[in-house]
């Protein structure tokens, strides 16, 4: 046999076998496909199919719910429509109540009115004193009372109370280092500072000579009017209300005016003072003490004949200059001199109650 026959034999031999085995698998795919198929009907049809102690249960719990409902529905009274009697009698009795009412709100009305009439009007001084008491209470407390700021308290009419409000400011402090302060290096240095606001009246009240003596007089240009009285708020108003200042001598403040005897065209220097409690922010503070308070102002009127009776003045609207008074050596000996403590601006009450909505 050639090499070429034998080659030929062996393909067909090899080929014989494949399908042989091909057949052999295929049998027993099918066998275990069908094995699977019939496995799987029986698994679901036992898990599915009820049992009878399922079916026991299913038939009981039917018969119990049954029963309830039907025990719910002999419970119930049957709701049957009112008669016309019902109807009339209940009428009737609301009727009854509704005049009672009335009866018991007409007795009422007839005791009180009896208790008018009977209640004498209570005009004791104690009364007037108590609803004094209460507008004091009423009045702010950043607010001047004008009451001890005028000189008859026990008569102030509205006349009165307007001329006042028109020589009553708003100061707006600004208390830090300024330059050429001659207060202590330390003092302010880091840029700190307090702001707030104080209100004052300028008022007609002499001043006593106490409170005169503690002007300055060091400072004096020119002829100066006598001394008269500031009436302060109770207190300063501090970082937009959540702070506050005590001025411990609200009504014992004293102002005069200098540079009377210059023309009239040339402006005057308010100088006044006022007595606070102090505080302090840091590296900044208000001594406690009087504060001396200086700015150029304008005269309204003149007194006339009578030097004694206070200028009407007009403040301008410029920078004052606040300072205290402390010992130091800066004027070549060691005495009580003046130290810059911050600067002021005054602005009309009435227009800084429209501003400040306060």
């Amino acid at each position: 046999m050639s090499r070429q026959q034998q080659y030929k034999a062996n393909n067909s031999i090899m080929a014989h076998q494949w399908h042989h085995d091909f057949r052999m698998c295929f049998f027993f795919f099918f066998l275990v496909l069908v094995l699977m198929t019939a496995l799987s009907n029986t698994i679901f049809a036992s898990a599915f199919s009820p049992t009878k102690a399922m079916r026991a249960e299913h038939t009981s719990f039917a018969n119990h719910h049954h029963h309830h409902h039907h025990h719910l529905e002999s419970a119930i009274p049957s709701r049957r429509p009112t008669s016309t009697t019902q109807l009339l009698a209940n009428q009737e009795q609301q009727g009854d109540f509704q005049q009672e009412a009335q009866e018991l709100l007409a007795k009422a009305q007839k005791l009180r009115e009896e208790i008018n009439q009977s209640k004498p009007e209570d005009s004791s001084p104690a009364t007037s004193e108590r609803q004094e008491t209460t507008a004091l209470k009423q009045q702010s407390k950043w607010s001047v009372n004008y009451k001890n700021a005028s000189s008859d308290a026990s008569n102030i009419d509205n006349t009165a109370e307007s001329l006042l409000k028109s020589q009553t400011y708003r100061l707006y402090l600004d208390v830090g280092r300024e330059e050429g302060t001659w207060m202590d290096p330390r003092w302010g240095a880091s840029g700190r500072r307090i702001e707030g606001t104080l209100d004052v009246c300028f008022s007609s009240q002499k001043a006593t000579p106490e409170m005169e003596a503690k002007m300055v007089s060091d400072n004096q240009m020119g002829a100066s009017s006598p001394c008269f009285t500031v009436h302060t708020a109770n207190k300063a108003r501090l970082r937009s209300g959540f702070d506050e200042m005590d001025v411990t001598e609200p009504h014992q403040g004293g102002y005069r005016v200098d540079g009377l005897s210059s023309s009239r065209r040339k402006s005057q220097t308010l100088r006044f003072y006022v007595t606070v409690n102090g505080m302090e922010d840091g590296d900044v503070s208000i001594p406690k003490g009087r504060l001396y308070f200086s700015l150029p102002c304008f005269l309204q009127s003149s007194s006339g004949n009578n030097p004694t009776s206070p200028p009407q003045i007009m403040l301008s609207n410029k920078e004052g200059i606040i300072s205290v008074r402390q010992i130091g050596w800066h004027t070549g000996w060691r005495r009580e001199e003046s130290r810059i403590l911050g600067v002021f601006r005054a602005v009309p009450i009435e227009k800084a109650h429209r501003v400040d909505g306060y």
